[in-house]
């Protein structure tokens, strides 16, 4: 049996502990990108992570799965849901101390903190490590490593598994049946055009998506029945479900199987959600306290709260933007949810430069409130909306909170560049990113864009790209 299948029966819910301390039952934590089997197989892996602290197979394979979660939307803003580019770089660092500072002894080792380092930005040492181990060219994810670290598809192929075919969806490829691939992110599949100039972006099964993995984590043993249940018996009136169920486990199911069927794109749906990531925000962390479960309630709560913001994004796409969107949807909805940084994008409309300078005001406040203590945003997330003020009638706020993600995020982190590198070219903000760009640069991170902005900053020799070809991401 699959070991993720295997993982997900033994796992009733993904709070619960469990795994084997055999080393052939481990979850194979390549079978899948799909969040819930990941989160399923760091589950499982709490036992025998307990058993066997220092066993590097064991914490790469929760790494692993760490890096599949960060795997999500468009090439250009890797790691930006959630808390598991953090979790992951705590365990390198770990791993790295337990072998006294000494580099990986094995392919199987250095892995895992290839991925970590491709993830931020480091594409020399990505590719530094794959030339010294040539295991690495006959393992599916060493292949899907070299394609993203080079930016170009090679001996790649859709038959590799779905690290690969993840890989070739941010490289414009077809990928077939991708939408219907249960071992996939779904939000992935439909946001990997936007990173090349692709056709136009699917909106609502990513948004049913969300609303559905709300209801999933409201099963966590971390909330009692008392904070649980109601918000299910919200979200399920909203979505015209039996609201009177008091079982857990059956709201969940029903909410399930209506947010496949009946109208998410509702201010009351959303709020609903929205409401319930409220609830949950302040649970706890998967490497918080002396016991380490990998992921707890706050992590995956953290998760979703930065999925809302492009989920959001794609509500009021597959509503046109129109000004009878922004009355009947955005509005509504940040009036319900007015802490919501996201909220205070969408009434501001399909043009941004001309939304209401009121909501523009209130975005500021909003952001600055979340990179001073971070809570419903994390600071990833909120370089996304930050673009959104550079391109407003506060942009002379843009400098101030530049700063406050500054003191959050160090350079080593190619989202911020995704979010930010456009719209700084074209406001004439380059230099509040010149040492983001720097580090690009010196370490390799091929991004055409990255590069031509660096140049426009400090002018001299361009990054040298012999050997590569350019393809459709770059264009």
């Amino acid at each position: 049996m699959n070991p993720i299948v295997r993982a997900l029966l033994i796992v009733l819910s993904w709070t619960c502990v469990s795994g084997s301390n055999h080393a052939a039952e481990l979850p194979d934590t390549a079978a899948s990108l799909a969040p819930r089997d990941l989160i399923a197989a760091l589950a499982a892996l709490r036992q025998p992570y307990a058993e066997r602290p220092t066993d590097s197979d064991i914490t790469g394979r929760i790494v692993l799965c760490y890096v599949g979660l960060c795997l999500s939307g468009s090439v250009n803003e890797l790691a930006s849901f959630g808390p598991w580019l953090d979790h992951a770089r705590t365990l390198v660092k770990e791993r790295l101390a337990a072998r006294g500072g000494k580099p990986p002894q094995s392919w199987a080792e250095a892995k895992p903190e290839l991925w970590v380092a491709w993830l931020g930005g480091d594409a020399q040492a990505a590719m530094a490590g794959l030339n010294a181990w040539p295991e690495a060219a006959k393992d599916p994810l060493g292949r899907a490593l070299l394609a993203c670290a080079r930016r170009e598809r090679g001996a790649l192929t859709d038959r590799d598994g779905p690290w690969a075919r993840m890989a070739l969806l941010w490289d414009g490829e077809e990928v077939p049946e991708a939408a219907n691939d249960p071992r996939l992110d779904l939000l992935q599949v439909h946001l990997a055009p936007i990173g090349h100039g692709g056709g136009p972006v699917a909106c609502e099964p990513s948004v049913r998506q969300w609303v559905a993995d709300v209801a999933w984590m409201l099963r966590s043993r971390e909330l009692t029945d008392a904070v649980a249940v109601p918000h299910l018996q919200a979200l399920a009136a909203a979505l015209g479900a039996d609201k009177e169920e008091k079982d857990r486990s059956t709201l969940e199911r029903a909410i399930e199987h209506a947010a496949r069927r009946a109208p998410v794109i509702d201010v009351q749906v959303l709020a609903a959600a929205l409401e319930a990531l409220d609830a949950a925000l302040d649970g706890p962390g998967g490497l918080d306290g002396k016991v380490r479960t990998f992921v707890g309630l706050g992590d995956v709560a953290r998760w979703l709260a930065d999925r809302s913001v492009r989920v959001l994004w794609l509500a009021m796409s597959e509503r046109g933007w129109s000004e009878t969107a922004v009355n009947t949807l955005a509005k509504p909805l940040a009036a319900r949810c007015p802490a919501w940084p996201a909220t205070a994008r969408l009434t501001m409309g399909g043009d941004v430069a001309t939304g209401p300078v009121a909501e523009h005001e209130r975005l500021v406040v909003l952001l600055t409130n979340e990179l001073t203590a971070p809570h419903r945003l994390s600071p990833r997330r909120s370089a996304a909306l930050l673009a959104v003020v550079m391109r407003g009638p506060r942009v002379e706020e843009s400098s101030r909170l530049l700063a406050l993600l500054d003191q959050r995020l160090g350079p080593d982190e190619p989202a911020v560049l995704g979010w930010l590198g456009e719209t700084a070219a074209k406001q004439q903000l380059l230099t509040l990113l010149a040492a983001r760009l720097r580090y690009a640069v010196a370490n390799g991170y091929r991004d055409l864009d990255a590069v031509w902005y660096a140049s426009r900053v400090e002018p001299g020799p361009l990054l040298d790209l012999t050997g590569l070809t350019p393809n459709a991401t770059w264009i």
